[in-house]
């Protein structure tokens, strides 16, 4: 009698097995068509931005009163070159990131803005307010869930927002590409469980106005560059005439440690 249960069970059994692994193939196959098809579209992807496409932004710069206006033209293999690297979330752990790294004074189309800059513009105190008049004009963009990654400047200029660290390096880069000396400047907020802040240094032979605001680094003067908009003003108001200037440090950063990053 038992043998007579067992048998049909066991028959039963691997039918079921049978059934359950050929679903399990199944679904395999799908799975590794997804992965191909994901990496084909990647590659099909990254193909067509490298083959013509490029990427046009018109930024008009005003200093004292002298207008430029500056045609910005990206590469679609420059762009996605960058847009192709690995890189580390900095809400988990900030401190591991060298932002040095995305320091790209050398890129083509950074090198390009800073001929621009340098060809209209003669003094390093008028270099850094042309360089920090291209940043205001790109929004401050926080992403949601704490999806905090660096950028590179090439992505910024193209995607025209960004963190306070993306508009950071954007302006060291264009700063270095036009000679002209900087530092990034790091603050720690003082609420251990709020986000810090970064804007930039710039070394010039005098400061810019009486009293403008600096930090030292091997007994130079840095003069702090605020590389956000207005916008992120606490107050929600605009300064002097619609934007920071060179050695105006936002009044909530007031007694904020610092640390400095030379590039």
């Amino acid at each position: 009698m038992k043998a007579n249960f067992i048998v049909p069970a066991l028959i039963s059994l691997l039918v079921v097995e049978s059934v359950v692994l050929g679903i399990l193939v199944e679904n395999q196959a799908k799975l590794d068509d997804l992965v191909l098809s994901a990496s084909e579209y990647r590659s099909r992807l990254i193909s067509m931005h490298s083959l013509d496409m490029k990427y046009f932004r018109l930024l008009q710069v005003n200093v004292r009163g002298r207008t430029l206006t500056l045609p910005v033209e990206v590469s679609g293999a420059d762009y996605m070159g960058y847009r192709d690297r690995v890189r580390q979330n900095f809400s988990i752990r900030y401190d591991l990131i060298d932002f040095r790294d995305f320091v790209t004074p050398n890129d083509p189309a950074i090198l390009a803005i800073g001929r621009a800059l340098q060809g209209s513009f003669q003094s390093d105190l008028d270099v850094a307010e042309a360089a920090l008049d291209i940043t205001h004009q790109m929004y401050y963009y926080s992403p949601p869930g704490g999806n905090w990654y660096m950028k590179y400047p090439v992505e910024t200029i193209v995607e025209g927002s960004g963190l306070c660290a993306h508009l950071s390096v954007l302006v060291a880069s264009l700063l270095e590409a036009c000679g002209v000396d900087a530092v990034l400047i790091v603050y720690a907020n003082p609420e251990p469980s709020q986000a810090g802040h970064m804007n930039v240094g710039v070394l010039l032979d005098s400061e810019p106005f009486p009293g403008a605001s600096y930090v030292e680094r091997g007994g130079k003067r840095y003069y702090v560059a605020e590389t956000t908009n207005y916008m992120f003003s606490y107050e929600y108001s605009f300064t002097w005439d619609g934007s920071w200037k060179v050695g105006q440090m936002p009044s909530f950063l007031a007694g904020w440690e610092t640390t400095t990053i030379e590039v």
